[in-house]
């Protein structure tokens, strides 16, 4: 039973450079408590900003967004507890900035 095994076949194909993408990275994210606030500040480039929402979840923020076809999710543990209803953002030239009221111990 000498046949030749068909299944061995391996088949490359060269992809044009232009197709082939460094893979995406981790938004770099900055944390620190002041004067009673969090502040967390972190990039996303390229982000429609009426498509950010941010959220709290346990001791968590939530960060979503999208851009294009690209959907970005962040979650980013929080060392203090924070009041709920104390969520301020803002969104310059693709920098995102939460401030969150730290919760009286």
């Amino acid at each position: 039973m000498g046949g030749e095994d068909k299944r061995s076949h391996e088949v490359v194909i060269e992809l044009p450079a232009d197709l082939i993408t460094d893979p995406p990275r981790d938004p770099i994210v900055d944390l620190f408590v002041s004067d009673g606030w969090i502040h967390v500040t972190t990039e996303f480039l390229g982000i429609d900003e009426k498509s950010i929402q941010v959220q709290l979840k346990d001791r968590s923020l939530v960060i979503h967004a999208t851009g294009g076809a690209d959907i970005h999710t962040r979650e980013i543990w929080l060392p203090v507890a924070v009041e709920k209803g104390e969520i301020k953002k803002r969104y310059k030239n693709g920098v995102l900035e939460v401030a969150l009221r730290q919760r009286p111990s």
